[in-house]
């Protein structure tokens, strides 16, 4: 997924993308009907998969500032994050994007499920100046790769799958972004870990990889998801 970078100083970009990764897209064709701003770390860059169809459907333009490792508001001792977070937070305030899109939970490979990881603290300034914030959900972590481990063992090896409860919290632990103005919640933790009896987080749903690694959802899988975003996106936050 190839996008133009962004350019500091011009119109409605990060003063200073190269604090992140920085990108944006527009179909360029007719004015943008809206401005969505994709922020944090990885774990909300791979959205992009299924964001861009919608975008392209709806002439949105997307501008995506991220920063591997580095969620807006995160404790995280990575170089570099204390000022991208607050580069993201001031340029969020600036554009004033109809909508901002980051993950809004944290999951772990070898602990609970926790809530926001100083998000909510760092975007409620944006929140509470009338934009809507659309948190995702964050996806089960492993403490393996998992494409290796279903090439090694099989897809029904119990090294390679596991209990829903053993990877995420019953419910999602929202936290403070629980009690703001302006959020909304996207959830694909049942095409993650399908329900029954007993829901199972796999590696390997209908044939497809579901992640590239230890925690990254695939290219492959996130199009598999396509019209699933979009369903969730019309039920969650409208247009």
């Amino acid at each position: 997924m190839q996008f133009p970078t962004c350019v500091g100083g011009e119109p409605d970009m990060p003063p200073h993308p190269e604090l992140g990764w920085c990108a944006v897209y527009e179909k360029g064709l007719t004015p943008p009907e809206r401005t969505i701003a994709v922020v944090g770390d990885s774990h909300a860059y791979q959205w992009l998969t299924a964001i861009i169809p919608l975008a392209s459907q709806r002439n949105w333009r997307v501008i995506a500032f991220v920063r591997p490792a580095c969620r807006v508001g995160s404790p995280s001792e990575v170089p570099g994050c204390p000022e991208y977070t607050a580069e993201a937070v001031q340029w969020l305030l600036d554009l004033r994007p109809d909508y901002v899109i980051s993950t809004g939970s944290s999951a772990r490979s070898d602990a609970p499920e926790h809530d926001d990881w100083g998000w909510a603290e760092a975007i409620a300034p944006v929140a509470k100046a009338g934009v809507t914030i659309v948190n995702i959900r964050d996806n089960p972590r492993w403490d393996v790769n998992m494409p290796e481990c279903v090439q090694r063992f099989g897809a029904d090896d119990p090294r390679c799958f596991a209990r829903r409860s053993d990877r995420l919290a019953e419910e999602w632990p929202k936290g403070a972004l629980a009690e703001m103005p302006n959020q909304r919640f996207l959830d694909f933790t049942d095409w993650l870990c399908p329900p029954g009896k007993v829901s199972i987080c796999p590696g390997v749903i209908g044939n497809t990889y579901v992640y590239m690694d230890t925690n990254h959802l695939s290219r492959t899988y996130v199009e598999t998801l396509v019209d699933v975003f979009d369903d969730v996106w019309r039920r969650e936050v409208g247009s």
